[in-house]
């Protein structure tokens, strides 16, 4: 028995191969499953309770409603709800890049995530924020304003296999709530 811990194992160019493919078979496998019951959650919840899918925004802005008052930052809103029907499994990531130093500064706003939503077929689409706003003076305290941000939704082309299984994990909670509570 040989009890050196110096002896190596031999691996050929060919094991690595197999294991290889066999690591992406299972993870193609895993995918497709995954894409099919998120179709299939989507459906249900669809047939069940259409209203989920809500009407996404287009645009992100300042609110007409308080802009005039001067003490306080205006709120800003959504607005142009005429983006597709979705449901919100993951908010986009986004920053406001300022544009300039300084205590109030132009800033940009850059996606860093897309986020994570399901059309009623169970298509993954994903949000581009991008547009401008202005961190400024105000009398009560500082904040944005003269936002202005458009959104712009799109099909995700690379969905990765831990974000299907966040997409799987929500629909199913939503498509089946009384077995979620009924687990607990």
């Amino acid at each position: 028995m040989n009890t050196d811990s110096t002896s190596n194992v031999t691996i050929t160019l060919e094991d690595l191969e197999r294991l290889a493919s066999s690591l992406e078979a299972d993870d193609n496998t895993a995918r497709q499953r995954l894409e099919r019951l998120i179709k299939a959650y989507a459906r249900i919840i669809n047939a069940r309770e259409p209203e989920k899918f809500q009407r996404r925004a287009t645009e992100y802005s300042d609110s007409e409603s308080n802009r005039g008052q001067g003490s306080y930052p205006p709120d800003q809103e959504y607005k142009a709800f005429n983006g597709p029907r979705l449901i919100k499994v993951k908010a986009p990531d986004t920053s406001d890049v300022a544009q300039a130093s300084g205590f109030y500064y132009d800033w940009k706003r850059v996606t860093e995530e897309q986020g994570l939503y399901v059309s009623r077929d169970g298509r993954i689409y994903g949000a581009e924020h991008s547009g401008t706003g202005r961190f400024g003076p105000f009398p009560a305290h500082p904040g944005d304003c003269n936002v202005d941000v458009q959104i712009e939704w799109s099909l995700r082309a690379d969905v990765s296999l831990a974000e299907l299984r966040l997409v799987e994990v929500e629909l199913r909670k939503q498509a089946f709530p009384l077995s979620q509570s009924n687990a607990a």
